[in-house]
């Protein structure tokens, strides 16, 4: 199982970046999944310029580069906003090469 969290490279005026944060937090909680279920787990950060505009492409990026044959991943209720633009859920659904399996 390969935890991927996506995080805006933006500089930030802390010393640590948001980068080094999220990498420590899903290193705790891949730990955690691996021991409470026995499974071997991994996890990384795909760094993105702009987040808003390419999680989907980050998801879809680290999928490939760690061998996935799956993608399982959260959606929300659709807004308003999601009628004009595509949701991270619905772009990573439309353009992953691997099945995908949305779970809201």
């Amino acid at each position: 199982m390969v935890y991927v969290g996506v995080v805006d490279a933006v500089p930030t005026t802390s010393a640590r970046t948001e980068g080094e944060r999220m990498k420590e937090a899903l290193d705790i909680f891949a730990a955690d999944q691996a021991k409470a279920y026995g499974i071997k787990t991994a996890d990384q950060i795909a760094l993105r310029p702009d987040l808003h505009l390419h999680v989907g492409s980050g998801i879809i990026s680290s999928a490939k580069d760690a061998d996935c044959n799956l993608i399982i991943m959260a959606s929300h209720i659709p807004g308003i906003k999601d009628h004009i633009f595509s949701s991270n859920a619905g772009y990573v659904a439309t353009h992953a090469p691997i099945s995908v399996y949305v779970v809201r």
